[in-house]
């Protein structure tokens, strides 16, 4: 029997403009005022640093925002952040499919993002009363993805077992391979409509039927 649903946030339960902001835009002009250099030099600076992190270095952390302010030695993150909370939006379907599940099971977040992004986005969307757990590969575990070992200690906090967990995201490795290796009922949600299988969902309405 399913006693938790749980979601990804970032391109299932919130469009991801606040993430492309911070990292391609907002992260730059920082670089670029801190430094005293021109805005085009320091997005070269910066998406090579970010590289180099990702697929050179492999830091596995590296998403969070802490560690990038330091090793860009750029500060006042948090008015960035906070100007950024107006572009925080979700999808149509969101508060939809919460208001009809929260009466039906526990709901929780599972997501890569860091700590700091999550509360931003639930918070000032209103989304926070919803969720009776928040787990953060990235602040939590110090993996910049989720993988199956995310999931595994989600299910031993929880005291649960894999079938009694449904998992929803827009990630087929991340949201839909990792958590099903462990047993756990996943869905992916494909809001462009390319991908088909029967785990596959184009709208979140559509757990009111699946679930």
């Amino acid at each position: 029997m399913i006693k938790y649903v749980s979601f990804d946030l970032d391109g299932t339960l919130a469009d991801e403009t606040f993430d492309h902001l911070m990292w391609n835009v907002e992260m730059p002009n920082l670089y670029a005022q801190t430094h005293n250099i021109d805005v085009k030099r320091a997005e070269e600076i910066v998406f090579a640093e970010y590289y180099k992190a990702l697929y050179i270095e492999k830091i596995e952390n590296w998403v969070e925002v802490d560690y990038w302010f330091k090793r860009l030695k750029i500060n006042d993150w948090q008015s960035m952040i906070n100007n950024l909370k107006k572009h925080v939006s979700v999808y149509d379907d969101t508060f939809e499919i919460l208001d009809y599940l929260k009466t039906k099971y526990k709901l929780i977040i599972v997501s890569s993002s860091n700590e700091q992004f999550i509360d931003i986005k639930l918070k000032s969307q209103g989304l926070a009363p919803y969720f009776e757990n928040v787990f953060s590969s990235s602040s939590m575990y110090g993996k910049n993805k989720k993988d199956r070992s995310v999931f595994e200690d989600v299910l031993n906090q929880l005291k649960i077992k894999p079938s009694e967990m449904v998992h929803i995201g827009d990630s087929p490795f991340h949201d839909h391979s990792e958590p099903s290796t462990l047993g756990i009922t996943s869905y992916l949600i494909d809001r462009t409509k390319k991908k088909k299988g029967d785990y596959v969902i184009y709208s979140l309405r559509e757990l009111k039927e699946v679930l």
